[in-house]
């Protein structure tokens, strides 16, 4: 996915992205944001946060753990490098809600994102999609509905929903 910054770390409302960790160390800390991360691939990470009182471990592939950004999370490789995608959003602003698919799915959202991280699906046009490709919308969905055509068929669905002020 190309990288594309529309706002400063210190303003975005949303973000989301992929990232390698190579080493064990602190993540950075953003108040009023709610994350989001997925183990796609690697050895994993113990995460930590001493002042907030948590730990969770990493260790399989594809199973969303959220936390607030303002937690002092410290990450501890478990078996080499790993492979995470990320996703944020500005408490008050928007919310999101990161979903593993093995089944057809409707964007129904407005901001969203979907990747394909295993297998093949194909769109109601009869686009077919594959692992590492995918589509982010900001003003509806790229398209109405995804079917899996292979048995190995999984994605990533994020739900980005702005919050009434």
């Amino acid at each position: 996915m190309p990288c594309q910054t529309i706002a400063s770390l210190q303003e975005f409302g949303w973000r989301i992205s992929v990232a390698d960790i190579t080493q064990s160390g602190a993540f950075s800390i953003f108040p009023e944001i709610d994350r989001s991360i997925v183990l796609l691939d690697g050895g994993g990470v113990a995460l930590s946060s001493t002042a907030a009182g948590w730990q969770q471990r990493l260790d399989t592939p594809l199973r969303p753990f959220s936390f607030r950004g303002e937690d002092d999370c410290h990450a501890t490789l478990l078996d080499g490098p790993s492979r995470d995608f990320n996703a944020m959003t500005r408490r008050g602003r928007f919310r999101h809600q990161v979903e593993i698919r093995h089944t057809a799915l409707a964007a129904a959202s407005r901001i969203g994102l979907l990747l394909i991280v295993g297998g093949v699906w194909q769109d109601e046009h009869g686009q077919r999609w594959q692992t590492d490709e995918g589509c982010l919308w900001r003003d509806g969905p790229a398209c109405d509905r995804l079917m899996p055509i292979t048995a190995n068929a999984v994605a990533l669905h994020v739900t980005i929903t702005e919050e009434r002020v």
